[in-house]
């Protein structure tokens, strides 16, 4: 099995790249665009049209930008993403704390994921689908 990587480059053109997916080698998609073009479209929000189009491929997708709260990760994960990488934010507690800053930004997160899973009612991360998608607002 293999992955889509997305990290937000060019997410208006997704459409125009499938990958030809050939036996168990992972594949990396960039979608960056978020923070590098103003109006670009943002990487929650090309999700959709990524998860369409990648349907029936046999490839999993993971988010790499624009992940700044729990509540992001939970939207990725509701859209259609498998997992998503954190880098901006660890940064940024490493650089006020050092590794006591940085776990901190991590615990901080996992309790947004956490309550965000609660106020939507949903009662473990395997079970988000689009369905509580609804639940959260762009």
């Amino acid at each position: 099995m293999g992955f889509i990587h997305l990290d937000g480059e060019q997410a208006e053109h997704v459409h125009d790249r499938r990958p030809r997916h050939r036996g168990p080698r992972p594949h990396q998609q960039g979608v960056k665009a978020d923070r590098q073009l103003d109006g670009a479209v943002e990487t929650l929000d090309a999700l959709p049209e990524i998860v369409a189009a990648l349907s029936g491929t046999n490839l999993d997708i993971i988010v790499d930008g624009g992940i700044r709260s729990g509540t992001d990760v939970v939207k990725s994960l509701t859209l259609g993403a498998k997992m998503v990488l954190l880098g901006r934010p660890i940064l940024w507690g490493l650089a006020v704390d050092g590794e006591v800053g940085a776990r901190a930004v991590l615990d901080l997160l996992r309790s947004e994921f956490d309550t965000t899973l609660a106020l939507i009612g949903c009662p473990r991360a395997v079970d988000l689908n689009l369905d509580y998608r609804t639940r959260l607002r762009s």
